[in-house]
Order: structure tokens, then sequence, then C-alpha cells
């Protein structure tokens, strides 16, 4: 065996550098406009399908909305909903910043929520521009890299993210066009400069304050750079990540003691959540996690590709593209490989039901599935050459034919299951549901609540936002629960109650209806059923809970309405975070 020299050793394990795209004639003026039609196509398409769904149908939109009313009118990033205003310190600032802008240029609510909405669509429309251009640079044809990217922001998980104002589409537009940057950058190591180094890792770490799981583009990047030992790389890398997120990790710090124990699952810091599930159940935490999210993320993806109730044969459709993009994208785009898993991993282990991260990612899987079929192509290619000289054998006909059908297969499903819910609008249906129970709820605390009653809900975001009163969560979120048929909300409602003395609970949850209904019985009750409204039911605090005069009762329903009370109405709620 030869001996390589230096520079055979240099150029032989040199990272793998995207070939050009069609090296031997310029690209024609359609493909280079594509990445704007892309963009125009699904900004359009999102605005057409577009329903003004009330603010806080995914619980953290509402969130969201509150912080940036109060960064827009002056009373910093509070999450002014709660009596005395304690500190944001669950969500990074980064989505709420932008919000704030936007409500400063149109500060009547609910009016402003179409601008936020435009906002959001349009930054989905930067994003599909940015994957298109992504997938030409991992060799996807034009026509092929179009419909992997209308796949990724047209299909019904895509869509359900206009359905409320979340942060990921800030997220996509930011990562994507980061990546572009940076799998260009790093395909030439060398040629870094340490001021582009730290604007990497600075880039990376400001996308992180939009989506805190946005931290795994910091992990991708400074994996790709270990590998190859660009050490020097890595520690400007790290600096600046550190320099953007070292501020918003110092806020936490200082401010999370403000949060109230009763409201720490959902107000409070993500890692102190998922710190006092692993205190309670230990390891056993996150196999319980991984165990059941491996089968529900499977599930979730599969239904995207497989008839009804056949979601396997979804996944075995994208087992082989899956498997094949793997390879692509760790040779052409290792540091969207490295932060994909990253991500997955997250998805996985983190002990919350996946659902949403997953459909926020939708554009990223397309794009791993349409690099895969790339991948297969040229496999089959490289194999066709081979047998030039013997011609070609039966078995590479099957595989042939085998990718063929399977392509068509996804192609067809995709198409056919993206057509169905347009045309039904059934895309629409979980947050319609939330819309159900939020819209009656708003309604009667504006007519009947005082302005100086605080309120306990299970949207005391949109009760806030809508009515101006105080709001607590009538439940939370709670890590160690996870994976259990023990549902915690019976303690945490309790705790609620001890802790701010609302003197109305407006409850739709099986668990709070039931809690609200314990704490109404007894020889001293402290609440009382007094109204019902569509999938919902109505308390106030009773005398002898103890009446806070400083903060004034509620103006609640008429006697009328309490004798005629009688077994409340149960809503089963979904929430999807």
């Amino acid at each position: 065996m030869r001996l390589l020299t230096t520079s055979e050793r240099s150029t032989h394990f040199a990272p793998a550098v995207i070939p050009p795209l069609r090296a031997a004639r310029s690209p024609s003026r359609l493909v280079k406009l594509a990445p704007c039609i892309i963009a125009a196509i699904v900004m359009s398409v999102l605005w057409l399908v577009r329903y003004p769904f009330p603010v806080g149908i995914a619980q953290d939109d509402g969130m969201y909305m509150i912080l940036a009313k109060a960064l827009a009118t002056g009373r910093g990033f509070r999450t002014i909903n709660l009596p005395g205003a304690p500190a944001g310190v669950h969500f990074p600032p980064g989505y709420p910043l932008l919000l704030a802008a936007l409500w400063k240029l149109a500060p009547n609510f609910p009016a402003n929520t179409v601008i936020f909405a435009l906002a959001n669509i349009v930054l989905l429309g930067v994003a599909a521009a940015g994957l298109f251009v992504f997938c030409r640079r991992l060799g996807l044809t034009a026509p092929y890299a179009a419909t992997c990217t209308l796949a990724g922001f047209l299909m019904p998980p895509a869509l359900w993210m206009g359905t409320a104002l979340l942060s990921e589409p800030l997220w996509l537009a930011l990562t994507i066009w980061c990546l572009v940057w940076i799998e260009s950058a790093i395909q030439r190591p060398r040629s870094i400069r340490w001021s582009t180094a730290i604007a990497i890792g600075l880039s990376a770490g400001l996308i992180a304050l939009v989506r805190t799981q946005a931290a795994a583009l910091v992990f991708g990047i400074v994996v790709v750079l270990a590998i190859r030992k660009e050490w020097k790389l890595v520690a400007l890398t790290v600096l600046g990540a550190l320099l953007a997120l070292g501020p918003w990790q110092i806020w936490v710090a200082r401010h999370a003691a403000g949060i109230p124990a009763a409201v720490a699952g959902k107000y409070g810091p993500y890692a102190t959540w998922l710190l006092d599930g692993l205190r309670d159940r230990g390891p056993a935490l996150i196999l319980t996690a991984f165990v059941h999210n491996v089968a529900s993320s499977a599930d979730i993806v599969g239904a995207m590709f497989g008839p009804p109730g056949a979601s396997w044969i979804g996944v075995i459709l994208l087992a082989g593209p899956a498997v094949a993009g793997a390879r692509r994208l760790a040779r052409c785009a290792p540091v969207l490989f490295v932060m994909l898993l990253a991500h997955t991993a997250i998805i996985i282990l983190l002990p919350w039901e996946p659902r949403r991260y997953i459909w926020t990612s939708w554009p990223f899987l397309t794009l791993w599935i349409g690099a895969g079929f790339v991948e297969l192509a040229a496999m089959l290619a490289q194999r066709s050459a081979r047998m030039s000289e013997t011609g070609p054998s039966p078995g590479w006909r099957v595989a042939r034919a085998a990718i063929a059908v399977d392509g068509t297969l996804l192609g067809i499903a995709a198409a056919a299951l993206t057509g169905i819910m347009l045309w039904t609008g059934a895309y629409r249906a979980i947050a319609a549901g939330q819309a159900r129970r939020i819209v009656p709820a708003v309604a009667w605390v504006q007519q009947h609540a005082s302005r100086e009653a605080v309120v306990a809900s299970d949207d005391e975001t949109a009760i806030y936002l809508y009515t101006g009163r105080l709001s607590v969560p009538a439940s939370t979120f709670n890590a160690a629960a996870y994976g259990r048929n023990v549902d915690p909300s019976a303690g945490v409602f309790d705790a609620v109650i001890a802790h701010y003395h609302p003197e109305l609970a407006v409850v739709s949850w099986n668990t709070t209806v039931d809690a609200a209904m314990r704490l109404s019985s007894g020889v001293h009750p402290v609440l009382r059923p007094v109204a019902r409204i569509d999938l919902g039911v109505i308390f106030e605090r009773t005398n002898a809970a103890g009446v806070d005069s400083e903060r004034g009762t509620a103006n609640t329903a008429s006697r009328g309405e309490r004798s005629s009370f009688s077994t409340p109405p149960v809503a089963v709620g979904v929430m999807i975070r």
C-alpha cells in the first residue's frame, strides 16, 4: 500500500465540498427568480387560508403577546397578566421583541393581530425562499427543490402554524438563511476570519433567543468544527454564542426566584421545570419520555404519508429516503445534519408531547427526504456506470423501480392529504376547538367581572388580553407527570387559589373543573359555582375563603343563575406546546 504524501493527505481528508450546480451553463432567469416566486406562492396561500382565531388558543401565543404588550407599553419584560407582574423568564425575548415593535406601530389590540399574523406569513415566505436555495445547494433540481419547499410550507403541519401567533416562523426564517451562510463558510474553515467565527456564534446564539431549542444550531456548528479540529474557531464561535445568550441567562438567574411556586411550571424557567421532574422521578422520566415520544413521533410523521389508521405504512415509505438523506446531509450539509440530530434528541427526550415540535420543523423534514431521493438517484447512477460493461442486473432494475414507486406514493399521499385539509379546513380543527372554549369565557368575564377582579382560568392569557382583568393559570405543566396516568392539576389549582385568592375561576378542563367542584363542597367551601357557559363553568370565591378588601370582589352572575346551577358540563381540551 502506497503512503500518501502530505499534500495528498490534506486533499484526501478535506471536507466534502458541495458540487456547483449546472456548471455547464448558467441558471435560467426563471431559476434565479424561483426563490421569490416560491415565497410569493407560500405567502399567498397562507394568507388566503388564514382564519382570525383569538390569541391564546395555543397558550404560548398568548404569553408571547403579553410579554410584547409589556415591552411596547414600557413595563419591561414582564408577565403583566399575573398580580405583581413578575419578570418573564420562561420564554426568551426574541419573538416578543418583534411583536412589541409591531405593537408600537399598531397599538390597538385586538385589531393589530392582523399585522402580527401578516408578519408571520412574511417570515414563512422568507424561510421558504431560503429553503429553496438550500435545496439547490444540496443538488436538487429546481423543480424538485420547489416541490420539497412547497411541501415543507404548505402541508398540514405547516398550515397549522398559521392558526396561532407562534415564534416558529421567525425561527425558521433566521435558521434557514443562517444555515445557507454557515454551510458555505464552513466548507473552507481555514478562510474563516476570527471576526466571522464570532459573528457565526453570535448569530446562532441570537436565534436561540427566539426558540430555546434553537441552541441545537450552536451545537451543530461547534461539533462540526471540533470534528475538523478547528479549535480556534470552536472557541471563537462559543464566545460569540455566549455574548448573545449570556445576558438572557443572567436575567433568568436573577429573576427566576420571583416566580411563585404555584405557577412556576408554566411561567418559570425551562431548566427549573425539567430539574424538578428529574428530582421527582430520576432517570426514569427520560426513559419514559423516550419510549413515549419515539412511538408518538413515528405516528405523527407516518400519519402524513400513510392511510388513516395505518401510519406505519408512511413510516416504511419514509425509511429508505430518510437513511439516504442522512448520508447526503452528513456529507454536504454537516452543520444542518448535526443540528437536526440534536433537535431530534430534544424532541425525543423532553418530557412533553412532541407534536408541536415536529409540525413546526416540517420544512426540515421535507428537505431531509428530498435530499434522500437525490442521494438514492446518485447511488443508482454510480451503480449503473459500474455495470455498463456487463449490463444492469435484475436486482438493479427492481431497486430503481422501488425508489420510483416509493417517491410516487409519498408524493400522492402528501398532495392528497394537503388537498383534503385545505378543502375541509381540518387543519384548523385544534384551533377551532380552543376558540369555542375561549370566546364564551372571555365574553362572560367582560360582562360580569369587576375591573379589579383576579381571574383563575385555563385560558388566563386570553382573559387578560381581551378583558384587561388580571388572570392566573388554573393549571400548569408538570414534567414529573409525563407518561403517568396521574394529573397534577388538582394540586396546582389548590396552590393557585391559596396563593392568589382569585375572585373568579373560569374552568373548562376536566381536571380543573373537578378540582373547582371539590373546593366548592364541604362544610366551608372556598368556591361556589355561579354560572355555566359553553364548555366551561364559572366559580366565585366564597366569603369563607376570606375576601381581600384591597382588590375588591367580582360582579358575578345573578341569583337566578346561581339557583339554577346543577351538574356542570365538562370539556376536554387539547394543549399543544
